[in-house]
């Protein structure tokens, strides 16, 4: 999650995917931490954790590290050195053309879009910046989406070149961006950075980016005094309603256990065969694995109009 600074406060700015290709660097799209030409000045990674949809805290301070000269790419860095990630294991070289593959992330729901992801997320970012507290990102687990490498090539135009794509028609949405996509054998194969009038995502191959990842300055990314000062006072407010919402949860979650004591046996706790079978349904069908670390979040708008894509052409 990006955030701009007025002067006075945090703004929200931009909601994308990201995923960490060393322990402590995460790459991203260029235009998931730049917005109307302005980088972001802070960053909160919500860190997915393997092997589950559930949501999570976003908790862990970051800044840009670098970007990418002329492709749409970035790199990210944790403030805290302490703070390490599992990173995705990349391929070296483009895989071939119909290669089945997978994308992960967390696009954001639209109207046209409605059966992926949500628009939860940015409802929870404004009332953390008015209320303050820990940025919990509730309500948007990661979305899977399969399909298959289509075309191989650069895309380019009269006056652009935007770097070497697979298009495939794996469906991708606002906030896809930045993401990961994977081939059959768990392999990071690229980013999904652009996508055409039918949602089919254009994926930014990862070879390509290899010798700028290698290279580029370690050093971690100073935040101002300021900056820093407004995200530990937004740790530190406490207001009456969230004190009363903790008391509430607290209430029900006693009464809840009282009657569960009560009213249900040991021998009969896990008499709810369909919860289990849909929980373990819905972890088989999305398997995470452990070196697999998709991030955060981030409101893209790069779609390619077909004007657009009938003056591009791969080569």
């Amino acid at each position: 999650m990006g955030f701009s600074w007025d002067g006075e406060s945090l703004q929200f700015e931009t909601l994308g995917s990201g995923t960490a290709v060393e322990s402590d660097v995460i790459l991203t799209n260029r235009h998931v931490v730049v917005n109307d030409g302005k980088q972001v000045d802070f960053i909160l990674l919500c860190p997915a954790k393997a092997k589950t949809t559930q949501a999570v805290q976003c908790n862990i301070p970051a800044a840009v590290m670098a970007l990418h000269p002329t492709l749409d790419a970035a790199l990210i860095r944790p403030l805290d050195p302490e703070v390490t990630f599992r990173p995705v294991r990349r391929i070296t070289h483009d895989p071939v053309i119909g290669t089945s593959i997978r994308i992960e992330g967390f696009p954001i729901q639209t109207e046209d879009f409605g059966k992926f992801g949500s628009e939860k997320t940015i409802s929870v970012i404004n009332h953390w910046l008015k209320n303050g507290g820990v940025l919990e990102a509730k309500g948007d687990p990661l979305t899977i989406s399969r399909g298959r490498i289509e075309r191989i090539g650069r895309l380019k135009t009269e006056t652009e070149n935007f770097g070497r794509f697979f298009w495939t028609d794996v469906k991708a949405n606002f906030g896809n961006s930045g993401g990961a996509a994977f081939d059959g054998l768990r392999r990071f194969i690229g980013m999904p950075t652009l996508r055409d009038q039918e949602y089919n995502a254009f994926v930014l191959a990862i070879p390509q980016l290899e010798p700028w990842i290698e290279t580029v300055d370690r050093t971690i990314p100073q935040l101002p005094p300021v900056i820093q000062k407004f995200y530990e006072q937004q740790l530190e407010k406490k207001t009456l309603a969230q004190s009363l919402k903790a008391q509430s949860v607290d209430y029900e979650q006693k009464t809840f256990s009282k009657r569960w004591t009560r009213k249900t046996s040991p021998k009969k706790r896990y008499e709810q065969p369909e919860l289990f079978e849909k929980e373990e349904a819905v972890a088989e069908e999305t398997p995470l694995l452990e070196n697999q670390t998709t991030i955060f979040r981030q409101n893209s708008k790069r779609v390619l109009s077909p004007g657009l894509l009938h003056q591009m052409y791969f080569q």
